[in-house]
């Protein structure tokens, strides 16, 4: 009897603990999230102030997606994508470093991930998924420099940025 004892226990155990790496590894495999943004801001240069949205960024059918990896490789990027088949079309930016609070805040850079789009800009993100647990939005600051003109080939001229994010997330 005290070997069927000591059996069933270990069974439950095992079970117990099969369970919780099951758990464990969903939770992880959930750690990137895609949010489709709005993008609200200005653009300041030397001649003046524009208002910039996420439609300046691209044109249809292409539409703008916030991803946020938690897992490694740990990053946040603003990609285009193909609206109709949710193909990436281009990653816009990209995180060099971040922070992943457990409430639900974070804060990176984004730096230009393709040079031969758009202009030469690093900007600084800082944002909260909601709710922590299982995010369904995103709110976000994002400011810094559009672009550098020592830097862009086709010899834009700098400009600063200024604005909000915010987005819903994608299932």
């Amino acid at each position: 009897m005290k070997i069927i004892t000591a059996f069933c226990r270990v069974l439950v155990a095992t079970t117990v603990v099969g369970v919780w790496i099951a758990l464990a590894a969903t939770n992880i495999t959930a750690q990137t999230n895609d949010y489709l943004v709005k993008i609200r801001g200005i653009q300041e240069i030397d001649l003046g102030k524009d208002k910039i949205t996420e439609v300046n960024l691209t044109d249809p059918p292409h539409i703008v997606v916030l991803r946020i990896i938690k897992n490694p490789p740990r990053q946040i990027q603003l990609q285009l994508r193909d609206e109709s088949t949710n193909n990436v079309v281009a990653i816009l930016v990209s995180s060099f470093r971040q922070a992943f609070l457990a409430n639900g805040k974070f804060s990176s850079d984004l730096e230009q991930a393709d040079p031969s789009f758009g202009p030469d800009g690093d900007l600084q993100i800082q944002g909260q998924e909601t709710p922590a647990a299982n995010p369904k939005k995103v709110k976000a600051v994002l400011i810094g420099v559009l672009n550098d003109s020592l830097n862009d080939p086709n010899g834009k001229e700098d400009a600063i940025f200024k604005g909000t994010l915010t987005g819903t997330r994608i299932p």
